[in-house]
C-alpha cells in the first residue's frame, strides 16, 4: 500500500490487473504499455495519481480513460505507434474528451506515429499515411481547451492533419500559461497556420518561451500588422516552411514581424522541405537573414544603452 511508482508492460490491460492496484492510495507514478484493452464495466480510480504515461493502440486509450479516473494527474503522455489497420481518430478524440476530465492537467504529450519510419516530421514524403484522411485537430484537441493551466503542449502526429489558425487562436486564449508548444505535424493541404497564428500566441501566452510549429506563408497579407509585445519572454522559435510563395514571400517582413512580437528571441530557425524550389528555399534564407540582422542591431543598441548608464 505505500506503493508510489509503477512501471509494467503488458499484453492485456485487463479489470484484474486494475483491480490490484485501484487499492494503492499513494501511487504518484504510473508508467504502462500495452497492447491491448479489455473493456470492462465500472470506474477504477487513481486518487493520488500525479503522472501518467500510457504506450497503447487508440483503440485501447478509448477504453483505458473511459474508465480509470485520475482526478489529480499533472503529466500525462499518451503515445500510439500503429498501423493503418489500428489507427483511429476518433478513439483518439473519445481519449481526450475523458482526459479533460482532469483539471489539473498541466502538461499533456501526445504521439500518433506510424509504424512505417518515416523522415524528419519537418520534411514529410508522400508515404502510408497520406492514404488516410486527415484528422480534424480541433476534435481530438477541443476537450482539453477546458483546462485553463496547461503549460506544456507536445503534440507528434504522423498521420495526415488539419490545423488553422482558429485552432492556435483558440489554443493561446484557452492556455495563458503554456510555456512550451510543440507542433510536429504531418499536415495536408494548404491547412498550415499562417503569420497570423504567430500574433496569436504572443498576445495570449504571455509566458510562452519555446515554440514549434508549422508555417506557411502564399500572399504577402498573410503577414499581418501587429502590435510590439516588447516583454514577451520567447526565446526559442522553429519554423517548418510547409509551403511557400517565392514570388509572394515577404521575408523581410516576416523577419520585421517575429522581431516585433518577440524581442528577446535568442534562436530561430526555420526548417526547409527537400522538395522545396530553389527559389522558394531563397525566401526563407531572406527572412532568416533579416531576422539576424535585426537581432544584432538590437544586441548592439542594447549594450549602447548600457554604457549610457555606466557613464552617468
Amino acid at each position: 500500500r505505500e506503493l508510489r511508482y509503477i512501471d509494467i508492460s503488458l499484453s492485456i490491460l485487463d479489470p484484474i490487473s486494475l483491480g490490484k492496484l485501484c487499492p494503492l492510495p499513494r501511487l504518484e507514478a504510473f508508467i504502462v504499455r500495452v497492447t491491448g484493452f479489455e473493456n470492462c464495466a465500472g470506474d477504477f480510480n487513481f486518487p493520488s495519481l500525479r503522472i501518467l504515461n500510457i504506450a497503447c493502440t487508440s483503440t485501447s486509450a478509448a477504453g483505458f480513460f473511459e474508465h480509470v479516473r485520475t482526478p489529480l494527474v499533472e503529466d500525462l503522455e499518451l503515445g500510439m505507434v500503429e498501423s493503418a489497420m489500428e489507427y483511429d481518430p476518433r478513439a483518439i478524440s473519445a481519449a481526450t474528451r475523458q482526459i479533460a476530465n482532469a483539471p489539473r492537467l498541466r502538461r499533456f504529450i501526445l504521439t500518433a506515429e506510424m509504424k512505417i519510419k518515416f523522415l524528419d516530421p519537418f520534411d514529410r514524403t508522400p508515404g502510408a499515411g497520406d492514404s488516410v484522411d486527415a484528422a480534424q485537430l480541433h476534435e481530438i484537441l477541443g476537450p482539453l481547451l477546458a483546462l485553463p493551466h496547461i503549460h506544456k503542449l507536445r503534440i507528434r502526429y504522423g498521420w495526415r492533419a488539419a490545423l488553422g489558425d482558429e485552432l492556435v487562436r483558440a489554443l493561446a486564449e484557452a492556455w495563458p500559461e503554456l510555456e512550451e508548444l510543440y507542433l510536429a505535424l504531418n499536415l495536408s493541404g494548404s491547412t498550415h497556420p499562417s503569420p497570423a497564428g504567430l500574433a496569436h500566441l504572443a498576445r495570449s501566452c504571455p509566458r510562452l518561451q519555446t515554440a514549434t510549429l508549422p508555417l506557411q506563408l502564399l500572399d504577402p497579407l498573410d503577414v499581418p500588422e501587429t502590435a510590439p509585445t516588447p516583454d514577451h519572454p520567447l526565446r526559442h522559435l522553429r519554423l517548418s516552411s510547409g509551403g511557400w510563395d517565392a514570388e509572394a514571400v515577404p521575408g523581410k517582413e516576416f523577419a520585421r514581424m517575429i522581431d516585433v512580437l518577440f524581442p528577446n528571441i535568442q534562436y530561430c530557425n526555420i526548417g526547409r522541405s527537400r522538395w522545396e524550389t530553389m527559389s522558394a528555399s531563397a525566401a526563407v534564407q531572406e527572412t532568416k537573414d533579416e531576422l539576424a540582422a535585426l537581432q544584432k542591431r538590437r544586441r548592439v543598441e542594447s549594450a549602447g544603452g548600457m554604457s549610457e548608464l555606466i557613464n552617468k
